[in-house]
């Protein structure tokens, strides 16, 4: 995730990775969608400053990846979030990665999603699937990660 200088956008990403990032002395643009997320970036804003990061909230999609090394999302609609389904699919959608949001990042940019996706939902089926997606690359290291703790668990390791 670190790059060599510039702005890392998380948008509405688990709190977890907002601490990373602003614990290694990265700029983090948010992008803060909901209730939720406003509240962990307040905690993960004090702990930046501590680590020589900084944390800015916006509104602005557009705004957050501007000049990004990596665009981050999730899902719009978790597990135990069901009945919220209808409202935040009519609220979210100008959160959705897509080329013209990713035209604003910085040429180079990364997208990532810690899946599962809803293809055209937060991420366009041509952002999901394009040059500039580590998408499918960051689950496939994610199962290799399981897979060693698992051989951990069973005394393998």
């Amino acid at each position: 995730l670190v790059e060599e200088a510039g702005d890392l956008l998380v948008h509405l990403q688990r709190p977890p990775l907002v601490l990373v990032a602003g614990g290694v002395g990265r700029v983090l643009d948010l992008a803060v969608g909901d209730e939720d997320h406003a509240h962990a970036a307040a905690g993960a804003e004090a702990y930046a400053g501590q680590t020589g990061g900084s944390l800015v909230q916006v509104a602005n999609p557009a705004a957050a990846v501007e000049d990004a090394d990596v665009i981050y999302t999730d899902g719009w609609v978790s597990m135990g979030q069901e009945s919220e389904e209808t409202i935040r699919k009519s609220v979210f959608p100008p959160y959705q990665v897509n080329d013209q949001l990713l035209k604003g990042a910085r040429p180079n940019a990364m997208v990532m999603h810690c899946l599962p996706a809803t293809r055209g939902l937060e991420l366009s089926a041509e952002v999901m699937d394009g040059p500039q997606s580590a998408v499918w690359d960051q689950a496939e290291n994610r199962l290799h990660a399981q897979k060693a703790v698992l051989v951990n668990l069973m005394g393998g390791g």
